[in-house]
Parts: C-alpha cells; sequence; structure tokens
C-alpha cells in the first residue's frame, strides 16, 4: 500500500451522485486524521483535469499531493490508512495475508453501491455532519 514516500495530503475523489458514497464522504470528514484530507466530486472538471486516465465515477480514487494515486480497495486502505483511529486496521489488512480479506470487502461494497445508496437516502442528516444521537430521545419541552 505505501511505498516510497508518504503524502502529506489527500484528495479523495467520489461520486456525488451516490448517496453512500456521500455518506462515506460525511464519515471520513469527522475522522480525526494524520494528514489532510480533501474530497473533490469524481465528475468535476477539476477531477478530469487531475486524473482523467483513471476510472472516475467507476472507482474510489485517492491521490496523494507527492503524485500519488490509489484506486478501489487501495484508495479504501489509504483513507483507513490516514485516520489516527483506523491506520492500524489499514495496516493489518494491507499485509499480504490479510490482504485478500481488504479485497473482498471492498469488493463487496462496491458492487451493493445502488442498495446501500437507498439506505443511506434515509438519512436524516443528508449527508451533512449528523447532529442526532439514535441512543436518546428528543428533550421533552
Amino acid at each position: 500500500m505505501m511505498t516510497g514516500s508518504r503524502p502529506g495530503a489527500l484528495l479523495v475523489l467520489y461520486d456525488p451522485t451516490c448517496a453512500w458514497c456521500r455518506h462515506c464522504r460525511t464519515w471520513l470528514e469527522s475522522q480525526p486524521s494524520w494528514i489532510e484530507l480533501g474530497f473533490l466530486p469524481a465528475d468535476s472538471d477539476q477531477a478530469r483535469e487531475l486524473a482523467g486516465h483513471l476510472p472516475l465515477m467507476d472507482e474510489l480514487i485517492v491521490l496523494g499531493n507527492d503524485g500519488s494515486a490509489w484506486v478501489g480497495d487501495d484508495a479504501f486502505l489509504i483513507c483507513l490508512w490516514a485516520t489516527r483511529g483506523y491506520r492500524p486496521w489499514a495496516r493489518q489488512l494491507a499485509r499480504t495475508r490479510l490482504r485478500s480479506v481488504a479485497r473482498r470487502l471492498f469488493a463487496a461494497v462496491s458492487s451493493r453501491r445502488s442498495r446501500l445508496s437507498t439506505d443511506a437516502d434515509q438519512d436524516p442528516c443528508q449527508g451533512r455532519p449528523c447532529q442526532h444521537d439514535p441512543g436518546h430521545a428528543a428533550p421533552q419541552t
């Protein structure tokens, strides 16, 4: 997964038409991270300019400020690697023994984006950082 230089910032290209992708972006934005994370709709002119040679809108793509690029399950792992809470998981999943598990997990989620989007569309926060606490009822006034 990580070879050579390490990027100081990552740019995550996501499908803005996919509710699941927007939900994942919101989740990733809420995670404390070791490095700066930026987000860019994969169907934007800027994304085509930066990564038009990659499968935009078909795969998760992450670009490093050092010129690195990750696609698919590699992009999933680099997103986890960037976070403070999930870097150990990323390291474990990137190991040869567990790499196939990460690949299958990412493929399973990716192939169900449509169904997951339907579920994510039920989100009352509409892709914004959630202010709801499902474990507690709203105060009575």
